[in-house]
């Protein structure tokens, strides 16, 4: 009996920590990154992580190649906003906004809701009048000290992986703020002709988005931060994403 009791409790501890992919996640497509972001979330929510604070002042932007594939796009971003993590989360709740904060958003929707998670539709717009729509999962949690937006693609006709997180640490009356996203698409012609350029454009995005969070959570907050989207055209030195991981945790 007790032997049947010791297997029932690391059952339950085994399915308990696990990330959740009932309800609305059964429509997701896990792409290559998916488990690897979903432990991370795990992980962080647990409180078994620290992010590692970064320079004042600084938008730090890192390249995240990925084997075999130039415009498989895998990109990171992390600073210190001068932002209640409160205030960050509240900002990251309001899905009607999200035009103010991605660049290039032209229409943004709530499918459906269930607890925390959502289904959302996007459509962004492109060179030439062309158009990129896809469907994701997001999820929104929070606790004491941290918060976690984690979010995967659930369908799309030209987008083949859309996989990510965004992760906030309370620093006192300011966050540390780290959000990583990893991105593949049909890119056609583009993505034979223009690899440098998808890359150079996720950057200047990436760190535009980083920047609006920041504005809409403090409106006294420092528009111009330095950045390094110069260095994008070097991603192939940088590690690859379990290599990187390190430099962002403590």
């Amino acid at each position: 009996m007790k032997n049947i009791f010791f297997v029932f409790v690391i059952f339950i501890s085994l399915t308990a920590h696990g990330f959740d992919e009932k309800g609305l996640w059964k429509s997701t497509k896990p792409g290559k990154y998916s488990k690897a972001i979903s432990d991370i979330y795990d992980d962080w929510m647990g409180g078994k992580k620290r992010l590692r604070p970064q320079p004042e002042g600084e938008i730090k932007i890192t390249a995240i190649p990925t084997k075999d594939n130039d415009t498989y796009v895998g990109i990171a971003s992390a600073e210190v906003m001068n932002s209640k993590m409160e205030d960050v989360i509240s900002a990251l709740k309001m899905v009607a906004d999200y035009g103010k904060i991605y660049p290039d958003l032209e229409e943004i929707k709530i499918i459906s809701n269930e607890e925390s998670d959502s289904h959302l539709y996007w459509k962004f717009g492109g060179a030439l009048g062309t158009h990129t729509i896809y469907d994701t999962v997001q999820r929104i949690s929070k606790s004491k000290d941290r918060a976690a937006l984690i979010y995967r693609l659930s369908s799309s006709e030209e987008v083949l992986e859309a996989d990510g997180l965004i992760l906030l640490e309370k620093l006192g009356s300011r966050t540390l703020y780290f959000s990583v996203d990893f991105f593949d698409a049909k890119w056609g012609i583009a993505g034979s002709l223009f690899k440098n350029k998808i890359w150079s454009t996720t950057c200047r995005n990436t760190t535009r988005t980083t920047r609006n969070i920041e504005k809409i959570s403090n409106d006294s907050a420092p528009e111009i931060k330095s950045t390094n989207c110069e260095e994008m055209l070097n991603r192939k030195k940088q590690g690859d994403f379990e290599k990187f991981l390190p430099t962002v945790f403590l």
